[in-house]
């Protein structure tokens, strides 16, 4: 579809939600920071969520000119619950979900966007999809953030993984413009998802937030630091046996996690191995990185992958796994010795302490700054939205 020029900036209408250890709320949260020094867009966000959920808004909101927030409370039935309904009906996931469909498309109507831009692959920007079918006035990008059949692979229902796959998919349409964050998310999608090649997208690495810059010089340390969801695909089985491993060693090194996981009270495993941090901004995320000797991002899969060049950028090194988009950019960077397998623990324990004694050089700072800076990156995908057919 050829757009007409306008004399207004374009209207972007993007789904969100705002959670602190969130990679696509950072992405998110970024660009509209980015956005109101230049000016490229008016953002509307369309945030839905369940009556029990908190309603959280991006950093610095109220000073914000050119991003408006719109939000609808849906008393939708968790996913758990429509997949036991279901049975792998792909009808009866559709009719779980037509409040959901309904508010987005309420959204769209009032905004009436040039482009319409999906986070994400997951049942809420799917339902995002599914509104945004009936609205043909406007462009329609999918940011890749996350690829579904991988995240789920570690559920034991095969019918319900089988209909998470069938959601995936209808995503899989000639009308939209798909925005990766690696070569191996866009490979990963064409081999295991669409099945198919994809010509109409674009690769564009994730950014480094200024904050990771301006941290003052890396600390002596010996910690392993890791920031993660705490989730079967962040490879927290490893994280634990890493921790047993630890432990046993003559000189074992603390190990301090920031997570959204809440272990119990007394729990020996966690509180005796494992130091347990609350999410936090990025400014006091810079001092946690600056204060580990090292930090692992030990994902058994991963599209991006943000921890590791937050890391790097603070002068701290970082062990990433292979399967991670991440490992693209530590290659360009000349970091390829920290491209790690995390099948050992032992191995992996080893190697973390012996990186811990080494430091990144400002030389390589300099070019992750050059490269990877929020200016950089989102002016590069502010271009992708606007000259996105």
């Amino acid at each position: 579809m050829k757009r007409k020029p306008l004399k207004r900036p374009l209207r972007v209408l993007t789904n969100m939600r705002f959670y602190t250890v969130a990679g696509i709320a950072q992405y998110i949260s970024g660009f509209i920071a980015h956005n109101e020094k230049n000016k490229n867009f008016t953002i509307y966000g369309v945030d839905v969520l369940r009556p029990d959920e908190p309603h959280t808004d991006p950093h610095g909101k109220k000073q914000f000119k050119n991003f408006h927030l719109l939000r609808y409370v849906v008393d939708y039935p968790p996913l758990g619950t429509v997949n036991q309904l279901s049975q792998g009906s792909f009808t009866v996931l559709k009719s779980s979900f037509k409040e959901i469909i309904a508010a987005y498309a309420k959204a769209i109507q009032r905004v009436k966007p040039d482009i319409i831009l999906i986070n994400g692959s997951y049942f809420l920007p799917w339902c995002f999809l599914r509104a945004a079918k009936a609205y043909s006035k406007a462009s329609l990008c999918m940011h890749y953030h996350g690829i579904l059949k991988k995240e789920v692979a570690h559920w034991p229902n095969t019918t319900d993984r089988a209909l998470m796959l069938k959601m995936e998919r209808d995503f899989d349409r000639k009308n939209i413009f798909y925005i990766f964050p690696s070569k191996l998310a866009r490979r990963t999608v064409e081999r295991e998802v669409f099945g198919h090649s994809i010509t109409h997208c674009a690769v564009l690495p994730n950014p480094v937030a200024p904050e990771f810059f301006a941290t003052k010089p890396r600390q002596k340390g010996n910690g392993i630091g890791i920031v993660s969801r705490w989730s079967k695909i962040k490879n927290i089985d490893f994280i634990i046996r890493l921790a047993r491993r630890n432990v046993c060693t003559k000189k074992p090194v603390s190990i301090n996690i920031i997570s959204d996981f809440k272990p119990k009270k007394n729990t020996r495993l966690f509180y005796e191995l494992i130091q347990f941090n609350k999410p936090m901004a990025n400014k006091n995320l810079a001092q946690f990185y600056a204060k580990q000797g090292v930090v692992i991002s030990p994902s058994i899969f991963e599209t991006y992958g943000n921890v590791a060049q937050e890391a790097i950028a603070c002068g701290t090194p970082a062990l990433v796994s292979s399967k991670m988009g991440v490992a693209e950019t530590f290659h360009k960077l000349g970091l390829s010795n920290l491209v790690i397998d995390f099948t050992s623990s032992e191995k992996v324990l080893k190697k973390a302490k012996v990186i811990a004694t080494t430091h990144i050089s400002p030389e390589i700072v300099t070019m992750l700054r050059e490269e990877y800076s929020n200016d950089k990156i989102f002016g590069q995908y502010a271009e992708l939205l606007t000259l996105a057919p």
